[in-house]
């Protein structure tokens, strides 16, 4: 636009006799042209415009600026603030209720063309992500690599990915390899391989993030080998220890001292001083370095079970395949880790008080509220129950907590899995209904 510039200038004029003033004014026009490009060119760029509530996004910051330095910049939500910087992804939470939500980016620079020591800042349009709820939203994920039954799946804690490893091909071949899922871009890669084919293994996530893998077998023979995975390398590394029987299909549990507890499944024996010791009922402690035989044992054998971490820190072992006909399939049995039990000294096994329906090959889950889920299974149809440890004082494994009923599931399920949702649901997964899977 044109602006017009208007000068005054009064003064007295020497030129008269008599003193006298005179006034000129002088007027100029100049054309003022709008500075192009403002401010920094930024964009914000969440990984995932559909996250899930209580989860969080990944955003990257973009900007280019030519007339100076861009000194700061953050993204703000409703949840929290954040610093970010040119092309490194941050992490931000998402709400607890599912619809639009905003990520805003404000940006400080200088401008060398007005003042290059003033700051000023810029904040952009806000970038919209929406929420979902896992509870309406599944999504189909890309396949491995490999076709895979019978493996292990252990979500690691150092980076959201999931690590899948060994099981078998076709039902007979075994394998070693391992491979890594990354639900954010829904890709696979192949990660090491572990030391030794297993199938019927377990996997445990450990307090230092690598995990531990026991037993299972080849093909060939049942392992009592371990390993564990490091996901800083993407290596294995065969423990110096092995446990003390050959195991498969059995549960292995973190504690809350970082141990793990073995239990269960089909068990090898041994032979000591010419006598044939049977290990079904010995459980294991995995220490970081050694396996140790607890001294208290299991009431009962158990395979096809379940073995849940309870709030206070001890173990629920719930089921069994009872087609030993030594025990009933609804047994349970309780590891006292915390030594609730009125008058303990140590850590012992307890025989638990019985569930309501006799099962195997079920699925248990802890809910938010600490109470223990198990569902399925054969012999217990489309039937739930629900395990809640006792607050008065505990005297004995029986008095430890109490059953209920829970609903019933909508078709008959075993073999199948159960997943705590963030939202608090439940889903359970496939399984074999009894005629097909």
């Amino acid at each position: 636009r044109r602006v017009l510039f208007r000068s005054t200038v009064s003064f007295q004029d020497p030129s008269t006799v008599r003193p006298s003033t005179k006034t000129i004014t002088k007027t100029i026009s100049v054309t003022v042209t709008p500075i192009s490009d403002a401010y920094p060119t930024c964009s914000l760029t969440a990984n995932n415009v559909n996250p899930l509530i209580n989860s969080t996004v990944q955003l990257t910051s973009d900007c280019t600026w030519a007339n100076g330095v861009i000194t700061a910049r953050s993204v703000v939500s409703s949840l929290q603030t954040s610093s970010i910087t040119q092309g490194v992804p941050i992490v931000m939470q998402t709400p607890s209720t599912t619809g639009t939500f905003n990520y805003t980016q404000s940006v400080t620079y200088t401008d060398t063309r007005i003042d290059p020591n003033a700051t000023q800042t810029h904040t952009y349009t806000a970038t919209p992500v929406t929420i979902t709820n896992d509870l309406t939203k599944v999504t189909n994920a890309s396949s491995m690599s490999t076709a895979r039954g019978d493996f292990t799946a252990t979500l690691l804690s150092s980076n959201s990915l999931v690590l899948v490893a060994g099981g078998t091909t076709d039902g007979s071949a075994v394998v070693s390899t391992a491979e890594l899922y990354d639900p954010a871009t829904n890709t696979w890669r192949s990660t090491g391989a572990m030391t030794t084919a297993r199938r019927g293994h377990t996997a445990t996530l450990l307090s230092n993030g690598k995990v531990l893998v026991t037993g299972g077998t080849d093909g060939t023979a049942v392992l009592k080998t371990a390993e564990i995975y490091d996901p800083a390398t993407g290596q294995w590394t065969a423990t110096t220890a092995s446990m003390r029987f050959t195991r498969r299909w059995h549960t292995a549990t973190l504690l809350t001292d970082g141990t793990v507890l073995i239990a269960g499944g089909i068990v090898g024996s041994e032979t000591a001083g010419g006598a044939t010791i049977d290990g079904s009922k010995i459980t294991e402690i995995f220490d970081g370095n050694t396996f140790t035989s607890v001294t208290s044992q299991l009431p009962s054998a158990v395979q096809g079970h379940t073995a849940t971490l309870l709030s206070n820190g001890s173990v629920l072992i719930a089921g069994r395949n009872n087609a030993d006909g030594l025990a009933g399939a609804q047994t349970t049995a309780i590891y006292d880790f915390p030594k609730a039990v009125v008058g303990s000294t140590a850590a012992n096994w307890y025989s638990g008080p019985p569930m309501g329906n006799g099962r195997y090959n079920h699925a248990a889950i802890k809910l938010g509220d600490n109470r223990v889920l198990v569902s399925g299974g054969f012999l217990s149809g489309i039937t739930t129950e629900l395990f809640k440890i006792s607050t008065a004082p505990i005297t004995s494994g029986s008095d430890y907590g109490a059953w209920t009923p829970g609903p019933n599931l909508i078709s008959p399920r075993a073999l199948h899995t159960m997943t705590l949702l963030r939202s608090g649901a439940v889903m359970a997964i496939g399984g074999y209904n009894g005629t097909s899977t």
